[in-house]
């Protein structure tokens, strides 16, 4: 290794690859713009211990047709890949790889498999105190969990809403600190929290607040992922004319940030209310056409008359 006074030079190149890989994960970059960023400028990152796990959850979420979403096996072999990481007693490289697959599984969602990485990723995440990227663990645990909490024992769900709180101390200081970065963060996982205890008022107003801020901040991905979560919420409460606005939202959010992977997964599920936009859309999904994608074509939303009439239904 390279080095020079009081810096390694493979930890500056770790660090500036990780910042512009949480910029495309977390912030308005588009995947498919960032992959070629990775690949001209960094083209030798491909043999690095840590890298490729960011390289992957980037790389999976930007290509259509997946078969296995929520594998990191798209640019190398996670099982080969995870062996030298324990033999090398590499804890940090193990917490980035099941950080990257328990966001994966949760976006993708597969609950189950979500909250097992998360605690996998728990085991070493006191090797990268201090990281930016704690917090998003902090994030997804608590929705993983609470995606999971339907199909749970009422002990059990004792133990999430407490696992939750006890995380959203955390994000709460986070947001306090930052507010642009992670109040929306904290805003989604709260109305996840009050819509498991049938809470439907306060789900409601933090959906929006939470869909509010991260547009405000141009976190595309959580705004789409916000939109997701209040469009499943709404269907579950019987109100389909209203989870449509959210969930065309959503498609347009996750096509603007260039996560194919999703889009098709959403057109798979909800192909009911995506069925107009889809047919309009669907032969123009190209990496350029996707950033073009914008919200303009939708005029309704959740605060509009309409809506508040569905509610009084």
């Amino acid at each position: 290794m390279i080095t020079i006074p009081g810096y390694h030079i493979l930890e500056l190149i770790y660090a500036s690859s990780n910042t512009l890989v949480y910029r495309g994960i977390c912030q308005a970059d588009q995947q498919s713009v960032i992959i070629k960023v990775l690949k001209s400028e960094y083209p030798t990152l491909s043999e690095l211990v840590r890298f490729p796990n960011q390289y992957r959850i980037t790389k999976n979420l930007n290509l259509p047709g997946i078969v296995q979403p929520k594998a990191l096996v798209n640019y190398h072999n996670e099982q080969i890949k995870l062996e030298p990481y324990k033999s090398a007693g590499d804890r940090t490289g193990l917490y980035y790889l099941y950080l990257n697959k328990l966001t994966l599984c949760y976006l993708f969602g597969d609950y189950q498999q979500a909250v097992e990485h998360a605690q996998e990723a728990q085991q070493y995440i006191d090797e990268v105190a201090g990281n930016p990227r704690n917090p998003f663990f902090y994030f997804y645990d608590s929705l993983s969990w609470l995606g999971l909490y339907p199909e749970t024992s009422e002990p059990e769900q004792e133990a999430i809403i407490s696992k939750v709180a006890a995380n959203q101390q955390k994000m709460q200081q986070c947001a306090d600190y930052a507010p642009m970065n992670f109040l929306h963060e904290f805003e989604l996982v709260e109305a996840e929290r009050y819509r498991v205890r049938g809470e439907k008022m306060e789900a409601m107003e933090y959906y929006d607040r939470a869909i509010a801020g991260a547009a405000t901040n141009e976190y595309i991905q959580e705004e789409a992922l916000a939109n997701e979560l209040a469009g499943k919420f709404y269907l579950a409460w019987g109100k389909p004319k209203i989870a449509q606005i959210y969930l065309t939202d959503a498609y347009y959010g996750y096509a603007r940030w260039g996560a194919k992977a999703k889009v098709e997964q959403l057109e798979k599920h909800y192909s009911q209310f995506l069925a107009p936009i889809m047919t309009r859309e669907r032969g123009s999904l190209t990496d350029d056409t996707f950033s073009n994608f914008t919200t303009e074509a939708i005029t309704a939303s959740s605060s509009n008359d309409s809506a508040i009439l569905d509610l009084a239904e």
